[in-house]
């Protein structure tokens, strides 16, 4: 058996649902309270994804999430979120502000810190398809409709996809 470790790294705007979405992710079972707390700086978790066939061999990929905080007062923290991340994930919800932030983390982290758009995506919590639409930076970059309630499970086939692509990709440098 082949184990891989790969590290994704959550950027978005604050309040934009990278913490329920990191504890989905993960299987935590929390119940998040009314009032949210945004993230301080960074939180990370990590889970397993087992039995998957990666180059013809069962493998195990050890995923850790980066939950990181929208605040821009941690945005000096963005070279260590950046260093041997794996794979970056923008999550946005229906915020008329997101795509603006959204472009300046791209700048950032696709840009300055070379991070390639193939292991990039988007998840959006917009209730209908994106409201607000993104720059055309984000045409050459995979984008999900996130619905926990309704498709959570669907969505987790989904993000399992994008995880096993970024350790392939992974495995071609």
């Amino acid at each position: 058996m082949v184990n891989y470790k790969v590290r994704i790294t959550l950027v978005g705007p604050s309040k934009s649902g990278k913490s329920k979405l990191a504890n989905y992710i993960a299987d935590i079972n929390c119940k998040l309270p009314e009032e949210l707390h945004p993230t301080k700086g960074l939180r990370i978790l990590e889970y397993d994804i087992n039995n998957v066939k990666i180059r013809n061999e069962k493998s195990t990929v050890d995923v850790q999430l980066w939950d990181t905080s929208g605040n821009d007062e941690y945005s000096q923290f963005w070279p260590v979120f950046s260093a041997n991340t794996d794979g970056l994930v923008f999550i946005h919800s229906n915020d008329e502000n997101a795509p603006k932030k959204l472009d300046l983390l791209y700048n950032y982290f696709v840009n300055q810190k070379n991070i390639s758009p193939r292991v990039c995506l988007v998840c959006s919590f917009s209730s209908e398809e994106i409201k607000y639409n993104l720059s055309s930076k984000f045409s050459k970059i995979a984008q999900i409709n996130v619905d926990l309630e309704g498709e959570g499970e669907k969505f987790k086939q989904e993000f399992q996809k994008y995880v096993l692509s970024v350790v392939n990709n992974l495995d071609n440098q």
